[in-house]
Order: C-alpha cells, then sequence, then structure tokens
C-alpha cells in the first residue's frame, strides 16, 4: 500500500509539474500539441487512395480547446468558441474576407496573360458560380478545409503572440509556423514553395481582419475559405505552361498587397483600435483597391474573348484551339484517375499542332517529354493494316485471296472454314475466331523467332464462333496471322518490315517493334492499380502475339502518323501508302455488334461524344494508348498513358479511356463528356452480347 501511494503521489506532482508548466508556457505547448496532432494523423491519411486530404486540420483547433480549457478553464473555452461564432461586425470586413482572395487571385491571373499566359475562354469564365459550393463547403463542413485551423491559428495563438508588442513580428512568425505546419502537404506535391511564401504574408492580412473585426475568428475563416476556393478556380484555368509563373505571381501579389496594408495601417497595429479616419483609408487601399483591379482585369479576359480580338501568343488565330484549356483539362483527368504519366500530340492536316509531356515515365521521377516512348498495345494493328495494304499496292497481296496461299500449313479444327478465311477476314475480325483464342501463349512468355507462328498454329484446335464472314469478333490471333502473312511475302520478320517500311518512312526515331527496344531507349514503365495507387509493372513480352499489340512509340512519332492518316499516307517526304489505299483503310466494312459503329482495317468507324471520328485504341494491362482522328475537320489526336485498370476500364467509368475524347470534344468546341457510370458484371455480360466490346487487351485471360 505504501508503494502504490507512494507512486501515485509522483504521478500528481509530475502532474501538477506539467500543469504548471503549460500554463507558464500555453504557446510552446500549443503549438507542439497542434503539430503533433497533425503531423501523426497525417501518416495513416498519406495511404488512403482519393483521400481529399493528407494533414488533420483539427490538429490546431483540437489543441487550442486543449491547451485552453487546461490554463483559463471554461473562460478559456469560452473565448475560443465565442470567436468562431462573432459575426457583428463592419460590413467592409465582411467584404475584406469574401472578395480580397479572389481579387488578388485576378490580379495575379491577369498579370500571368500579360505575360503571354493563353486566355482562359468565356466558358472558364463564366464557370465562377462553382467556387460558392466549394467556398460553403471549406467553410461549414467540420475538418474539411483549412478555415478549422483559424480557431487555433488566429483565435488562440494570435492574440498572446502579440500581447504587448508590435503587431507585424508576430503576424511573421505566426505565418512561418503556420507554413512549415504543411509541410505533409509539401512532401505529396500538394504545398509548393509559393505556398510557402503565401501562407507567409498572409498571415499579415488574416493578422489585419482579425484585429479589425475585434476578434472574429468567423471572418477569419470565411477569408481562408475564400481563398482556398478562389485559388483553386483561377488556378485551375491558367495554362499548365505558366502554372509555376502563376503561383509566384499570386504569392507576388499578395506580398504587395501585405506590404501596402502594413503602409496605411501601421506595422505596430494592423488593425487594432485606430483613428476613424486611418482605419478607413487601410480598409479602402487594401480591399477597394485590390478589387477594382480584379474587375478590370476580369472585364479584360472578357474582352480577350471576343471575336477579332488578339488573344495572346496561343491564341493568335480564333480558329486555334485553346491549347491552354485543353493540357489542364488532361492534367485534371490525369490527377482524378492517377495516372503518373502522359503524353499529347494534336495535329491538324499535315501540320503538328502540339505535343506535350505530362507527369513522371517511371519511379525516378523522370518527366515524360514528347519524345518518351510508350506501349501502343492494339493501336499496333493500325501499323500491321498499313504494312498489309504496302503489299497490296504492290500486288504481292491479294485482299481476297485466302490465307493459305501465303500459309500453306494455316488451320482451324474446320477444314473447309480453313480455306475460306482471306486476308480481309483477319483485317476485319470476321473470321469467326473466337476471342479467347490464343490466349493461352499468355501463360507462357516467349520471345524466340518461331513464337509467332508457334501462336498462329494453335488456331488448329480451335472451333469457329461464327461463319466465315457472318460477324466481327475482336481477337488479338487475326493480326498475329497477319504478321506471318508479312513475313512469308517479304521474307523479313514482321518487326523489321514494320520498322522499316512504316516507322523510318515516317520518320519515327523513337518507335521500335519491340519493348525489349524500347526499353533501352527510355521506355516508360506501365502501372497496374492495387487499391486506387498506381504502382510500377513490367508486363512480360509476348512475341507471339507482337503484330496485335508490341510497336512502341512516342507522342511526337505518333503525330507523324497521324499525318500521314489525314494526309492520303505522307508525312513530309516520305509515303506510306496512296491517298486511295489510306481512305480504304479507313472505310467502315463490317458493323460491330448491334452499334452503329463499324470496323474497318484495323480501325473503328463511329462517333466520339456526338462527332464523327475514326479511332483506334489500345488497353494494356498497365498502359492506355489512343488515337482519334476527325476527317471532316481534319484533326486528328494521340494520347498515351503509363497505368490502366482492368476494373475501371471494364466495370467503372474508363475514366483514363475518355481522356482523348474529351480532348477531341475541346478541340471541336464541345464539353468533354461525363464519366462513364460504372456497371455490374452482368450488365457487361448484356452489352457483349450485343457487340458492345470495347476490345480490353487482357492478361492473362479475360471472360465475359
Amino acid at each position: 500500500m505504501t508503494t502504490l501511494s507512494a507512486r501515485r503521489g509522483i504521478v500528481r506532482q509530475a502532474s501538477r509539474a506539467g500543469l504548471d508548466l503549460l500554463r507558464r508556457h500555453p504557446l510552446p505547448t500549443f503549438f507542439v500539441l497542434a503539430f503533433a496532432l497533425s503531423w501523426s494523423a497525417a501518416i495513416p491519411l498519406a495511404f488512403v487512395p482519393d483521400f481529399p486530404f493528407h494533414i488533420f486540420p483539427f490538429g490546431p483547433f483540437i489543441a487550442a480547446l486543449i491547451v485552453g480549457g487546461l490554463t483559463d478553464g471554461r473562460p478559456g473555452l469560452r473565448a475560443i468558441l465565442s470567436q468562431m461564432v462573432h459575426w457583428r461586425v463592419a460590413p467592409r470586413w465582411y467584404a475584406v474576407a469574401l472578395l480580397l482572395p479572389l481579387a488578388l487571385s485576378l490580379v495575379a491571373l491577369g498579370v500571368t496573360v500579360t505575360l503571354g499566359a493563353p486566355p482562359p475562354s468565356a466558358a472558364q469564365l463564366g464557370a465562377w458560380p462553382a467556387m460558392l459550393p466549394m467556398f460553403a463547403m471549406l467553410l461549414l463542413v467540420p475538418g474539411f478545409g483549412g478555415a478549422w485551423e483559424e480557431p487555433g491559428w488566429r483565435g488562440f495563438a494570435l492574440p498572446r503572440l502579440q500581447a504587448g508588442r508590435s503587431a507585424l513580428a508576430p503576424s511573421l512568425l505566426l505565418g512561418a509556423v503556420v507554413a512549415v505546419w504543411h509541410l505533409p502537404l509539401f512532401l505529396v506535391g500538394e504545398f509548393r514553395a509559393p505556398d510557402f511564401v503565401s501562407t507567409l504574408v498572409a498571415a499579415i492580412l488574416l493578422t489585419w481582419l482579425y484585429n479589425g473585426t475585434g476578434g472574429s475568428v468567423l471572418l477569419t475563416a470565411a477569408f481562408h475559405a475564400a481563398n482556398n476556393a478562389a485559388g483553386r478556380y483561377i488556378g485551375g484555368i491558367v495554362a499548365d505552361d505558366f502554372a509555376e509563373p502563376f503561383a509566384w505571381l499570386r504569392a507576388g501579389v499578395w506580398a504587395a498587397a501585405a506590404l501596402l496594408v502594413v503602409l496605411l495601417a501601421g506595422s505596430a497595429r494592423l488593425g487594432r483600435p485606430q483613428p476613424r479616419g486611418r482605419a478607413w483609408a487601410a480598409a479602402t487601399a487594401g480591399v477597394i483597391g485590390p478589387l477594382l483591379a480584379g474587375l478590370v482585369v476580369l472585364g479584360s479576359l472578357h474582352i480577350t474573348q471576343q471575336p477579332g480580338h488578339a488573344a495572346g501568343a496561343l491564341q493568335s488565330d480564333p480558329g486555334e484551339p485553346n491549347l491552354g484549356a485543353i493540357n489542364a483539362y488532361v492534367e485534371s483527368e490525369m490527377r482524378a484517375a492517377h495516372v503518373p504519366g502522359a503524353a499529347l500530340a494534336i495535329v491538324h492536316g499535315d501540320r503538328i499542332v502540339h505535343v506535350k509531356g505530362f507527369g513522371t515515365a517511371d519511379a525516378s521521377g523522370r518527366p515524360v517529354t514528347a519524345r518518351t516512348p510508350f506501349p501502343i498495345v492494339s493501336v499496333t494493328k493500325s501499323f500491321t493494316a498499313v504494312g498489309i495494304m504496302q503489299l497490296v499496292e504492290q500486288g504481292r497481296v491479294d485482299l481476297d485471296a485466302p490465307v493459305q496461299r501465303y500459309l500453306p500449313w494455316f488451320l482451324v479444327a474446320d477444314p473447309d472454314a480453313s480455306s475460306q478465311i482471306t486476308v480481309r477476314h483477319l483485317l476485319t475480325h470476321t473470321t469467326g475466331i473466337p476471342r479467347a483464342a490464343g490466349e493461352a501463349i499468355l501463360a507462357h512468355p516467349d520471345t524466340d523467332d518461331g513464337a509467332l507462328e508457334r501462336n498462329v498454329r494453335t488456331l488448329a484446335q480451335v472451333a469457329l464462333e461464327h461463319p466465315v464472314g457472318a460477324n466481327y469478333e475482336y481477337n488479338n490471333i487475326d493480326y498475329a496471322a497477319l504478321g506471318l502473312v508479312i513475313q512469308a511475302v517479304t521474307g523479313q520478320n514482321w518487326e523489321a518490315y514494320i520498322q522499316q517500311h512504316v516507322l523510318a518512312a515516317l520518320q519515327m526515331r523513337d518507335s521500335f517493334t519491340s519493348p525489349l527496344d524500347g526499353r533501352a531507349h527510355g521506355m516508360v514503365s506501365g502501372h497496374q492499380f492495387w487499391f486506387g495507387v498506381p504502382i510500377a509493372a513490367e508486363m512480360p513480352y509476348f512475341r507471339g502475339t507482337a503484330p496485335s499489340t508490341y510497336v512502341i512509340s512516342s507522342a511526337e512519332d505518333l503525330a507523324h502518323y497521324l499525318i500521314a492518316q489525314l494526309d492520303g499516307g505522307r508525312y513530309g517526304e516520305g509515303t506510306v501508302l496512296s491517298a486511295g489505299g489510306m481512305d480504304m483503310v479507313h472505310q467502315p466494312a463490317v458493323r460491330m455488334g448491334s452499334r452503329d459503329r463499324f470496323y474497318g482495317f484495323g480501325w473503328e468507324i463511329g462517333d466520339t461524344n456526338g462527332i464523327p471520328t475514326v479511332s483506334t485504341y489500345g488497353d494494356g494491362p498497365d498502359v492506355h494508348s489512343d488515337l482519334i482522328l476527325v476527317p471532316e475537320d481534319g484533326w486528328g489526336i494521340a494520347l498515351l498513358a503509363n497505368a490502366n485498370s482492368a476494373a475501371d476500364a471494364y466495370f467503372g467509368a474508363a475514366r483514363i479511356k475518355s481522356i482523348a475524347a474529351g480532348v477531341t470534344s475541346l478541340l471541336i468546341g464541345r464539353q468533354p463528356p461525363a464519366a462513364r457510370p460504372a456497371t455490374t458484371l452482368l450488365q457487361r455480360r448484356a452489352r457483349a452480347a450485343t457487340g458492345e466490346w470495347d476490345g480490353i487487351w487482357c492478361y492473362p485471360r479475360c471472360s465475359i
């Protein structure tokens, strides 16, 4: 008993000593506790995909309640909570809280456009009401936004820091502390160097607002929420190439506003009671000036959208696409789909309009460029089709000749059907060969010279799903057989033929016919998703499927290929097909199931978001590619991504696959398509039964 009592005594003494230390040093205790709560909670949040934040915004608030309650008791808690509902303030301070952040962001946007950034479109400017629900969510939903930090930073820490001191130094000190507090966001890329500067100087404006309102945490929280909402809206419409300059310019504009407030309100006071005239001067200069400047900028941006107005370097022609908006759209969709890296090419007629890389190529952080090679998977079929059509134009292959003319050993399980299958049937997927044929090879990586023939010879045991020529059924082995036809006729293996007669002819210098060559020249790492997180993956090489899946290419090279598709088979001095031959490749040959969509030679003919297009795409387990032609308007689009999700493509919103359709829509002046609703397995079976198959390249096996 004596020992237990002694221990209890020691605990009581330690508690009293700790409480005494806390009461003598409430501010250091508050800061340590705020950081500990926020950062410790951030560690598990960092591993939660799609979590809206990676720091615990309640940390400063809870720390203030704990330290305030222990040091000042109930009066201390009432003081913090009463500031959170202190709304009886002069109307001018509501203008400061609600309008100043937007005005400063607009000024920064105007300066960015003046320095050469493409101006936002009228549609982007007209989307400003979207800020209102964002502002309400940031302000009112507990823990969602930075507004819930304010009871701790301004409600508890600021009054104690500036007690008996000039207001400026405590403001800067608190700003520095808050900036460092955001370090977890910096580590995950959500808080950048310009944001540190903005946070530091914003502390001066927040002190001015807090002091001027007699300690209204409600108004500082509104300011915080308005700043976050305005930053997301204005930052989202700035062209990608100017995002970093805009962030620094915005920090500079905030610093200028803070300096103006210090000069007019006084560094000692910063909104604390002062002669009425001087307070009005500070409010006028600090709010009305930037607000008017922001309105002038907004008006000038609307003027740049009027027909005939010169809109800057990237928009000198009213018919030119808004490349800044397109870049922003691609980046936004990449973030939403968690795609590490992508590349985009846009051509018009025989002209390359835009080529750009986004994000990272692999785990090293190497940036994707216009020349970074990507696997383009099933887009490869269109290259094989070009190779066959070259031989047709040379008179060496007849589209309607039986495959057995070129491959005498070619067989399916039915000998009569074997002799009926023609080269045209292979090109149009109307052989009757089932989709799963040839997939057995996917369990056994095979890279020697005989891999392709061994794969096609497995058809000798395969029963046809449909009569020859009767129905479209997508599969990879049709194009594997076409690769063998090229080899039999030319004496070159498929890889060498396509490299020499298609890729080299179109000056596609960063393109290859083997992933082994691609990896040696900086090919991206593909990514698969595990619980929503992209994980680098390296797929085995199945050379037996090469003519259907294994061209490697870059955005810049695919721009050459798109031009050849649109310009009668020509790019520069090179020609791969005649205009008539290229036109035949794009002609609808067979209906794809019950849809109003048709298949040509390696291309689909239909519409994309209501726009008549000729397109092809590739879905690998870890990469995605799209080529889209808009023949009526002369546009061509290539989109490459180094991640893919079979679950999303098969059952979900197919967000990665929809990026190219969105870019196409923006080029034509339409809104991007809405995300596809998720489907169940039964719904997908029903869609497949009617021919609505999305052509997903499956590994190791797909079954619908």
